[in-house]
């Protein structure tokens, strides 16, 4: 009798181990499920390579997006994706067992062709900063890597809530964020940068414009008289924005000397290296207190 109750057991143990998935909901609420960990995966924006990696997923990854430069070793990936088309041809060819997609980032056009080859689709959104953390799990567990993916969230998390509490409550200080001169644009409170900005007890003097990345002009900078001007370095003339702001010396930016070079990766991308642009951000505008 115990044998043939031992007998069934195993039948049973075996069962629940043949049938174990690899699963979870991306932003969309869709219901992901692996038979197998994710052994060829694709990720189609530069932030979510990066996530992957960070996850322990990247030598899981066959295919990226153009602009995924980190870590290194993303740059030896094929380049299946730009951020207006993706490559189905090249990317069928390489037989992914899955793909991990942006919401804001990739055409809604492009997503709908995917659908059609039937490839498990991850689909992340970023609303807040602490959804890196989320993604970050999620592709933990459908690539098997979960003990690493838990490791780097948890360092994520706590470095954030180490800044937001030490800066977030501070006395406010008035910002100005550039990221491109001609036509003189911005970021509102309702990006990754604007968040950064609020969490480092910043107040964005353009984050109730409409439009995330909105175009504004150099009067209503000086109108606004920031304390403290911030450049983004996607592009390569950042020495030459701030020669053009010191000719405006009635600027409390200026008159105090807070213009500040910011790496554009480290906090316009949502990806797990922004507690360190958070870190920095707040420490400039710390100077201004």
């Amino acid at each position: 009798m115990r044998t043939i109750i031992c007998f069934f057991l195993c039948i049973f143990s075996f069962s629940l181990y043949a049938s174990a998935t690899y699963v979870a909901v991306d932003s969309d609420g869709q219901r992901i499920e692996l038979k197998t960990p994710a052994r060829k995966m694709v990720t189609l924006a530069p932030n979510l390579t990066e996530i992957a990696f960070a996850a322990g997923a990247g030598k899981y990854i066959v295919g990226v997006s153009a602009f995924s430069d980190f870590p290194l070793a993303a740059k030896k990936l094929p380049i299946l994706s730009s951020y207006h088309d993706i490559d189905i041809e090249y990317l069928l060819k390489l037989q992914p067992d899955l793909i991990v997609v942006w919401q804001a980032g990739n055409t809604v056009i492009g997503l709908d062709r995917l659908k059609q080859f039937h490839i498990p689709i991850y689909v992340a959104k970023f609303d807040k900063i602490l959804d890196v953390a989320k993604v970050m799990l999620d592709m933990g567990r459908l690539a098997g890597t979960e003990s690493v993916a838990q490791k780097q969230a948890k360092i994520f998390n706590d470095n954030y809530q180490r800044l937001y509490k030490k800066y977030a409550h501070r006395k406010p200080v008035s910002v100005f964020y550039q990221i491109s001169e001609y036509p003189l644009m911005t970021l509102n409170r309702h990006t990754s940068v604007g968040q950064v900005i609020q969490l480092c007890g910043g107040r964005n003097i353009f984050d109730q414009t409409m439009g995330l990345a909105p175009a504004v002009s150099v009067s209503s900078v000086l109108q606004a008289n920031p304390q403290v001007i911030l450049l983004s370095n996607q592009t390569q003339a950042q020495s030459d924005w701030a020669k053009q702001w010191t000719q405006y010396s009635e600027l409390t930016a200026v008159n105090h000397h807070h213009i500040y070079m910011v790496n554009a990766d480290w906090v316009e991308r949502y990806g797990p290296r922004m507690t360190k642009g958070i870190q920095l951000i707040c420490r400039d505008i710390q100077k201004a207190r």
